[in-house]
């Protein structure tokens, strides 16, 4: 079945007064959560590293200024890592799944370019800031053997040289 685009205001304010907001989750039932919100304060995504099957993916890991996250799912199959150039953001995500796993994302970013992981099979979604100059600032999801379900945290972009506040 297919999903719709579900935003949600979640109340606290991380940077510069705007209100934060979350779109998913995107997928299936299966695996444990997972929530990167914790990182956000470390700074702005700046890397992104997914494992990838033939019609799965596998797992994420979300560099947040110079730290990495842990990897949620698993760390096997292909893996494809997007690096953002400085102040570059992603500012939407597309992506699809079946009834039980994340098959594909596609991330666009403020300088316009574009990275797929896996392969578009299934339902569809298009997820998307509900503010000008929001950006992605976190994931979280439910991972295990494969990313099993994806969500997406929006909210203003930290300041030029300096990580979010919470």
């Amino acid at each position: 079945m297919l999903r719709f685009l579900l935003l949600v205001a979640i109340g606290a304010s991380v940077c510069r007064g705007r209100t934060a907001s979350f779109s998913g989750l995107y997928g299936g039932t299966g695996g444990d959560e997972f929530s990167q919100t914790n990182f956000e304060i470390v700074g702005p995504i700046t890397a992104m590293k997914i494992w990838t099957g033939i019609l799965t993916l596998h797992g994420i890991q979300v560099r947040y200024g110079n730290a990495w996250s842990s990897v949620n799912g698993a760390a096997w199959g292909t893996l494809v890592q997007m690096d953002l150039e400085p102040g570059e953001s992603v500012v939407q995500v597309q992506g699809s799944y079946s009834y039980w796993v994340v098959t594909s994302l596609t991330f666009t970013t403020s300088l316009g370019r574009t990275f797929l992981f896996g392969n578009q099979s299934g339902g569809t979604f298009l997820a998307l800031p509900p503010a000008p100059g929001s950006v992605l600032r976190a994931v979280s999801g439910r991972a295990g053997s494969y990313l099993y379900a994806i969500g997406f945290h929006w909210g203003a972009p930290p300041a030029k040289g300096a990580p979010c506040s919470a």
